[in-house]
């Protein structure tokens, strides 16, 4: 490669400009994740809990991101803020949760992305019908039947 050529490459990724190397954003693995997202095809995110955002792109495609562990807020607040110099969002790139004080929105907890799988509408669907069906109670080894669920507001009941 020249030395004119390496410099408008340089400048073309400087100026945020496409350049002829692939870039992160654009590898897939074998699990059907990738490791970076481009945001200038993002059309916006959803908050799922405190460790799973939805990133909806232009078009139809949706990446799930978990998040390499719970991110304290971020399900309360439902909103973040995140930074970038490259035009990608990865997996190395950290969110920071924003939580409103009196009208001003201030970064709370900073959080790592895990990386970014590729879902559908109809996955998402069917994980929240799951997360909506009532969970099983199982009494704690060597409880009474009577003695799970009672609170004291119950004994009346």
């Amino acid at each position: 490669m020249t030395k004119s050529t390496c410099s408008l490459i340089l400048l073309a990724c400087l100026l945020g400009l496409p350049t002829i190397m692939p870039s992160f954003a654009e590898e897939v693995d074998d699990d059907n994740s990738r490791r970076c997202i481009n945001v200038r095809t993002l059309k916006r995110t959803e908050v799922v809990d405190d460790q799973h955002v939805l990133f909806y792109m232009f078009g139809k495609t949706i990446y799930l991101n978990a998040l390499d562990r719970r991110c304290g807020g971020l399900a309360r607040e439902r909103r973040f803020s995140y930074r970038t110099y490259s035009g990608s969002l990865c997996s190395s790139d950290s969110i920071e949760v924003l939580s409103d004080f009196g009208g001003t929105l201030q970064t709370g907890a900073s959080c790592r992305l895990g990386r970014f799988f590729l879902t559908s509408k109809e996955e998402i669907e069917a994980a929240r019908e799951k997360s909506l069906e009532p969970a099983e109670i199982v009494a704690p080894a060597g409880a009474d039947e009577e003695e799970v669920g009672t609170e004291a507001g119950d004994a009346g009941n």
